[in-house]
């Protein structure tokens, strides 16, 4: 499976009725590969890169809402002459697709979250301590059902984004939108 690159970063699997996965903040289009690959008999697959990633050409400066990033993926299904689909999201994927669903009813025809943001939830209240390998990999392990998913490189990845400052002011205003609309 090849990412597609061009004005979308998009992997693509199957056929039939179209399925959108969209990734949480540190995640990629990679993060659906096994779910597009189990579903590819029955469905067309798409996973998006949101222009929320680490690559500064890939990333609005002009981020404030998580409207944007619902339009972005609007803008995507048009291109790809989608006009309904089931829209999936983990975590603030999940939260743009809650989005998305409000904002455009007729096009979603199913929704479906795996730890979606945007959602009356808890937030932390605690000090975060500076982010450190350990740390990153403790907060990954709650995240996901597999621990085997927390490997190394995704640590050192997550670490190194982190390690940006530029990147970590981009991350909190990603975060104050996600903070401020609740559905």
């Amino acid at each position: 499976m090849n990412l597609k690159t061009g004005p979308f970063r998009y992997l693509e699997r199957g056929s039939g009725p179209p399925v959108l996965w969209l990734h949480g903040l540190f995640g990629c289009p990679e993060n659906w590969t096994v779910t597009l690959e189990q579903l590819a008999d029955r469905f067309r697959g798409l996973a998006l890169q949101l222009p929320v990633d680490h690559q500064p050409q890939r990333r609005p400066d002009e981020f404030r809402s998580i409207g944007q990033l619902t339009e972005y993926v609007a803008d995507f299904l048009d291109r790809q002459g989608i006009e309904r689909t089931i829209i999936g999201g983990n975590s603030l994927g999940g939260q743009v697709a809650l989005d998305f669903c409000l904002r455009y009813p007729q096009r979603a025809t199913r929704l479906v979250l795996t730890g979606s943001a945007g959602l009356f939830e808890y937030s932390l209240t605690r000090k975060i301590p500076r982010p450190s390998p350990a740390f990153i990999r403790e907060q990954a392990a709650q995240v996901f059902y597999d621990p085997a998913y927390v490997t190394e490189a995704l640590v050192q990845d997550i670490y190194r984004m982190l390690s940006d400052r530029s990147y970590v002011r981009f991350l909190i205003r990603v975060a104050k939108a996600t903070r401020n609309y609740n559905v």
